[in-house]
């Protein structure tokens, strides 16, 4: 084999040398695998740490807060548990432990009792008479059986017309087995009864002793269960679906999702009342939210704010974007009235009820569309013949400021110059005249005056009106329905005053005031006495030339259109008028406005919605510049009123609310309520305006009593009088049915309609329950007793002089009520007549019927 050359040998210096050579040709940024990235990877490995660390302390933490919420209300509770606790404990010692030791000795005694030889021997015969009479009835069972069988088969035979006699032995052989075994079968069952109730009365006891000691500690034992409960409680997030509230782009029912009792633990638990937010207890618990369930309800339907959120920020909606934030303060209210939309007053929203209220008083829907008051009448009378009534002078002074005339009138100022006012008083003055004549003499004599007072005094004007001079008697001042008269004679003129009192609904249809049937000679007497009041009918001197000047009228009318007075008034041969848009803005979605969409003009207070309005409706020309002229009237708003308009108007949202969540009770306007009844008494009512002062079936107002049941609550002779010539039942109140001098025709016509129709079956059915006539003086005298010491009435009612003056007299109540009605009356007064002030006794039977018994006397 030839022999292999190796070739020369490296040295090992050499090769170290080229080692170190590709060190530094690497470092120099060439290929790096001889590289070393032991810092980089350290530094690396250090920032992942770092942001596991941040992602988790953002998801537990930041992102988490309620969870710190939740420990801390957990704490709270377990804190207050240990306190309830400790207080029951130390109850516990102070009245019941040695009640408790002294039951644990006889529990103790009774269960020895019942592992006595005497009781065990009790036990055991009961137990062997229960099981030879189970033996026996099961014995007995079997016979009837057989028993039905032979009559189901003797009865066969006959009806096949068969012998039936063997049958029929075989029926009498088991019914008379079945005869011998009931005595035994009567006897063991009186045994084991015996038994029975001797195992029985021994066992009670011991029943008895565990339940009272049971009772003393299981305050105790539930706290104690609560605490050990609460070791194993753990954070998670609470939350209500609320199905079908909201809607999405394509209208579709969608569900919204509210959290907020994930923080707010304590909102719907009695006992943290007076615990710090967010785990207070909500006010008024008891009442609202049994009649709005949390669980159907939620939050956000009425605080509004971002449910679906976990953070404060966000969850209360001050976030940018989001566009209902949580409602604070009394703004609460604006979210009740979006669901009571047809609610004239809702008990725990008063400010946004009186918002609402003042806002269809006013007028503002006669200016402004805004949905839900589209068809509500003008507020303001009609200006048509306004010649024939009011006086030249007078209506310039009132254009410029209407509140200097009538401090409680509703019309607004409109802060108009001298000339602007008699430019429109030109225009409405300039229309033809309805002829009025009175033939009123002056001057006018002391008679006529005294005859004139004596007439407003008998006619019970003094209920709806203010006069000077005339004071009525009682503590009680009701709201007054029509204007002050003290200075009639500033305004109107003495024939259209005469033809207004003959019959008020030739000139207003819609008046509140009813007709009174006064004679030509009333009429004068009772328009004399008016314009003497304060003044003299007679003319003032002033410089009329004005009312002849056709630029004037012409500038009267525009103004008119600029400022639309049509919006609260018929105006008179306004061609086109009515169909007129209206001149503000629209308020339908008004609380919706984001603060951006809202010309603060130069003002520099803070650029909020709530701040804007408070301020445009105390001061509607605060907001004007040279460029922007504003002509929304002045109304003087106080700040509470301002405040519950602003509240009211924060509701106009324009959103649509679920029809489940609506509260469909009716608001009755005053010109829909004339319209319900009809026939001869529905004529009666449109003449007389009833349902201005009283309420039938729950429309109408508020001032006279309800006559729903008044047909079943007075007696008809009583009725008949009273109408003719009314009188005040209620000692201490201003308001008296006023005389209308209503004809016998009439009078008929309304007693035969309330006996009739306004009547109440239920109290009908009790006819003959109550005595009114000959009623013994052993019933009298225990009558009086009830009605003197058991339950006060005379504190509050009078008899002859003596007794209180809050409600009815009851001097002759006997000839006025009915025996059933006072009787169902005593035993529920709220059941008859909703909101009256009358208590609830809980009469019995006997007292409800010895008291109207009483009462029934009293005539």
């Amino acid at each position: 084999m030839a022999e292999e050359k190796i070739g020369p040998i490296t040295p090992a210096i050499e090769i170290r040398k080229e080692i170190t050579d590709r060190e530094e040709w690497v470092k120099a940024g060439k290929p790096v695998e001889g590289q070393s990235f032991r810092r980089v990877f350290f530094i690396l490995s250090g920032l992942l740490f770092l942001s596991f660390v941040w992602a988790v302390w953002n998801e537990f933490v930041t992102r988490r807060p309620w969870t710190q919420y939740q420990r801390q209300f957990f704490q709270l509770e377990k804190e207050m548990t240990q306190e309830a606790l400790q207080r029951d404990q130390e109850r516990f010692e102070t009245e019941d432990a040695e009640r408790f030791s002294a039951l644990g000795t006889e529990l103790k005694e009774a269960d020895q009792n019942l592992e006595s030889p005497e009781f065990q021997k009790t036990r055991r015969e009961l137990r062997k008479t229960e099981i030879v009479l189970d033996e026996m009835t099961q014995e007995y069972q079997f016979a009837k059986s057989e028993a039905d069988a032979a009559y189901y088969l003797y009865k066969k035979a006959l009806h096949e017309e068969k012998d039936a006699s063997k049958a029929k032995k075989k029926l009498e052989k088991f019914e008379a087995k079945m005869a011998s075994m009931i005595p035994e079968i009567e006897e063991f069952t009186q045994k084991r009864d015996e038994y029975k109730e001797e195992v029985n009365e021994k066992k009670k006891r011991v029943r008895e002793i565990r339940k009272e000691m049971a009772q003393m500690t299981i305050g105790m034992e539930r706290l104690k269960q609560k605490l050990k409960s609460m070791r194993f409680k753990t954070a998670e997030i609470e939350q209500i679906v609320i199905q079908d509230f909201d809607r999405n782009f394509f209208n579709q029912p969608v569900m919204r999702v509210d959290r907020c009792m994930t923080c707010h633990l304590g909102i719907d638990r009695e006992g943290f009342e007076e615990a710090p937010q967010p785990f207070r207890t909500h006010p008024k618990r008891e009442i609202l939210f049994a009649n709005h369930p949390i669980e159907q309800f939620g939050c956000t339907p009425c605080h509004q704010g971002q449910g679906r959120a976990l953070t404060v920020e966000d969850a209360h909606g001050h976030v940018p974007f989001w566009e209902h934030p949580m409602l604070l303060g009394e703004f609460i209210e604006s979210s009740c009235i979006q669901c009571h939309i047809r609610e004239k007053e809702i008990p725990l929203a008063l400010t946004v009820s009186s918002g609402k209220n003042l806002f269809r008083e006013l007028g503002c829907h006669g200016c402004h569309v805004t949905e839900g008051f589209e068809n509500l009448a003008p507020v303001g009378p009609p200006l048509m013949n306004l010649g024939s009534k009011i006086k030249a002078d007078w209506i310039v002074w009132w254009i410029l400021n209407p509140k200097d005339y009538l401090p409680e009138t509703k019309m607004p100022r409109f802060n108009l110059s001298v000339e602007e006012a008699k430019a429109i008083a030109a225009y409405l003055l300039s229309f033809p005249e309805n002829e009025t004549r009175s033939n009123i003499q002056h001057p006018v004599s002391s008679i006529q005056l005294t005859n004139g007072k004596e007439l407003f005094d008998s006619s019970g004007c003094i209920t709806c009106h203010n006069l000077e001079g005339h004071q009525s008697a009682g503590a009680v001042t009701i709201e007054k329905i029509g204007p002050d008269l003290s200075k009639l004679w500033m305004k109107v003129k003495p024939d259209w005053l005469y033809s207004w009192l003959k019959n008020p609904k030739e000139f207003h249809p819609d008046t509140r005031m009813p007709r009174f049937h006064f004679t030509d000679g009333e009429a004068k007497v009772l328009t004399t006495y008016l314009l003497s009041k304060g003044g003299s009918i007679k003319e003032r001197d002033e410089d009329l030339s004005f009312l002849e000047n056709d630029s004037m009228k012409v500038r009267g009318k525009k103004l008119i259109q600029t400022l639309g007075c049509f919006g609260c008034h018929v105006t008179p041969e306004m061609e086109g008028m009515p169909k007129m848009p209206k001149v503000g803005v629209e308020l339908t979605e008004f609380g919706s406005k984001k603060t951006h969409e809202l010309d603060f003009g130069d003002t520099k207070f803070s650029h909020t919605w709530n701040d804007w309005t408070f301020n445009k409706l105390k001061d509607p020309r605060i907001y004007e510049t040279e460029r922007i002229q504003l002509k929304m009237p002045d109304f003087s708003f106080s700040d509470e009123e301002a405040k519950s308009l602003v509240i009211f108007l924060k509701s106009l949202t324009g959103e649509e609310i679920p029809h489940d969540f609506l509260v469909t009770a009716e608001l009755h306007t005053p010109h829909s309520e004339f319209s319900t009844l009809k026939g001869p008494f529905g004529k009666i009512n449109q003449e007389f305006n009833c349902l201005v002062c009283h309420r039938i079936n729950g429309e109408g107002g508020e001032i006279g009593p309800d006559l729903s049941y008044e047909g079943t609550k007075v007696k008809k002779d009583w009725l008949v009088n009273f109408l003719k010539t009314p009188y005040k039942i209620r000692p201490n109140e201003k308001a008296r049915m006023p005389k209308f001098n209503l004809t016998n025709r009439e009078v008929k016509t309304i007693v035969d309609y309330m006996n009739m129709i306004l009547v109440n079956d239920e109290v009908t059915a009790l006819g003959g329950v109550v005595r009114e006539r000959e009623i013994d003086e052993a019933t009298l005298r225990e009558g009086e007793r009830l009605y003197q010491e058991v339950y006060g009435c005379v504190s509050c009612h009078r008899i002859g002089n003596t007794g209180g003056v809050i409600g009815p007299d009851l001097t002759h109540v006997g000839s006025r009520l009915q025996g059933e009605w006072t009787y169902s009356y005593l035993k529920d007064p709220q059941a008859l007549q909703g909101k009256v002030r009358m208590p609830h006794f809980n009469l019995s039977d006997r007292h409800a019927k010895v008291l109207s018994e009483y009462l029934m006397a009293q005539n």
